[in-house]
């Protein structure tokens, strides 16, 4: 069986979660809007940490956007399990406000990473599907674009 990164560490967190609602004493927290949100962007973490798959094709971004998700899903994580315990507990604000500005940073990071690997990737189909790949010049439908370009320019600045 290969190991699987995502599967494990979001294993480890609910386990841990449950882990600790068995040794500690527990509360039920309030349906409260922040609660709620919480929840939310824990779900949207590992939405995005799953949805990353694709890009193995560039180590680059998949890790820092991995590494991303999962740091902003484990400050996200602790601040909604800190709901459950009483403030001496469990007493991660500190750490989970850490850790989750750290991971939204990251995730920024590796945003703009994708988006730059996106239009380079994008620059070059451009390119590819302009140029006949024997010849080298501009296929025909290049070709005329070019021209329908150059006659809009010309009768800008030629008044004829």
């Amino acid at each position: 069986m290969k190991f699987n990164f995502i599967t494990t560490t979001i294993s480890l967190t609910i386990f841990a979660f449950f882990w600790t609602l068995l040794y500690f004493p527990a509360k039920v927290p309030g349906l409260t809007v922040e609660n709620f949100s919480e929840l939310f962007m824990v779900l949207v973490c590992i939405a995005v940490i799953i949805k990353i798959k694709n890009l193995k094709s560039s180590p680059k971004v998949y890790w820092i956007l991995l590494s991303g998700a999962i740091l902003s899903y484990l400050g996200v994580y602790l601040d909604f399990v800190e709901e459950f315990f009483d403030e001496q507990v469990l007493n991660f604000s500190d750490l989970e406000d850490f850790i989750q500005t750290f991971g939204f940073i990251t995730l920024f990071i590796g945003i703009q990473c994708w988006l730059s690997l996106h239009n380079s990737i994008m620059k070059n189909l451009k390119l590819i599907s302009e140029l006949d790949h024997l010849t080298g010049i501009l296929n025909r439908r290049a070709f005329y674009q070019k021209v329908a370009e150059y006659k809009k320019i010309l009768k800008v600045h030629c008044f004829y």
